[in-house]
């Protein structure tokens, strides 16, 4: 009797054994699933960090996009007020003609006389 009872004993040790081990295999098994969460997340921080530098660089494209039209007008400027250089020397131009022009005719009209 005294032999079953001791093998009842080590039967429930050996039982409670194999429910300790298999709790400290589900440990195991939520551990790894943690660190993979952990990786998952470590990831997700990257991916916001990657968005955050491509929002950066679509601010600085729009910037020079900004940039290169000031630059255009200011090109545009620069060609009209070439044109209305030329237009200011062409008005020059004329007038001197036209006053030359009258000089002879004053001098045509004062000989005759």
């Amino acid at each position: 009797t005294r032999i079953l009872i001791l093998v009842a004993h080590v039967t429930r040790i050996l039982i409670l054994v194999d429910h300790v081990t298999r709790i400290l295999i589900l440990v195991a098994h939520v551990t790894r699933i943690l660190i993979l969460v952990d990786h998952v997340t470590r990831i997700l921080i990257l991916v916001a960090h990657v968005t955050r530098i491509l929002i950066l660089v679509a601010h600085v494209t729009r910037i020079l996009v900004l940039v290169d039209h000031v630059t255009r007008i200011l090109v545009l400027v620069d060609h009209v007020t070439r044109i209305l250089v030329l237009v200011d020397h062409v008005t020059k131009t004329k007038l001197k003609s036209r006053n030359i022009q009258t000089i002879r005719e004053v001098c045509s009209f004062a000989s005759v006389n």
